[in-house]
């Protein structure tokens, strides 16, 4: 101990670094797994990249403009971007006008569109983990869609979201989520 330093100074060293140790523990816990926290590795396209942003919908919409259901199925495929999904599902039936049908994939990758429902929570947070899971989540009032990528705790979800500068959503905000399996 330098003896420059009291007793109280001391102690506050040794909470501090108590407090580090902690800090360090929680963070290495969050990203190695040391926990009940699991984030799946996802792709993480925007839709208004302009690689593919100004490309078209059958509806006459770009994918800029309202392709956020796509970019999250790419995202969750992790095969093509989106520009490349969106051709393909134009190629093969995979629209009703702006709308996206969710088994359209189906014979693309070992991912399946499973089904389409709001999950109940604790349903929800321990199904995210299972990274051959994907859940498609709507959003933002029924506006939006984001692709979850693991569960934060306390009904908050971690997310990919190819619209907004947004990482996390509560369940509360989630009005339906499509999943799929692969």
């Amino acid at each position: 101990i330098n003896a420059e330093y009291g007793e109280t100074d001391q102690l506050n060293m040794n909470k501090w670094t108590a407090l580090s140790i902690l800090l360090s523990i929680q963070i290495l816990s969050v990203f190695c797994g040391f926990n009940d926290t699991k984030i799946c590795a996802r792709q993480n396209w925007k839709q208004y990249d302009p690689t593919w942003s100004g490309n078209t919908l059958p509806c006459g919409s770009t994918i800029g403009e309202v392709g956020c259901a796509l970019t999250s199925v790419a995202n969750c495929l992790g095969t093509m971007n989106p520009g490349q999904l969106n051709t393909w599902l134009i190629n093969n039936g995979g629209y009703s006008g702006c709308d996206i049908l969710w088994s359209a994939v189906n014979s693309l990758t070992s991912y399946k569109f499973i089904d389409q429902v709001q999950f109940a929570e604790g349903t929800l947070s321990s199904a995210v983990g299972n990274c051959n899971n994907c859940f498609i989540a709507n959003v933002r009032g029924g506006t939006h869609w984001v692709l979850i990528t693991g569960f934060a705790g306390d009904n908050t979800y971690y997310v990919n979201d190819p619209g907004f500068d947004q990482s996390t959503y509560t369940w509360f905000n989630m009005l339906v989520e499509s999943k799929y399996s692969a």
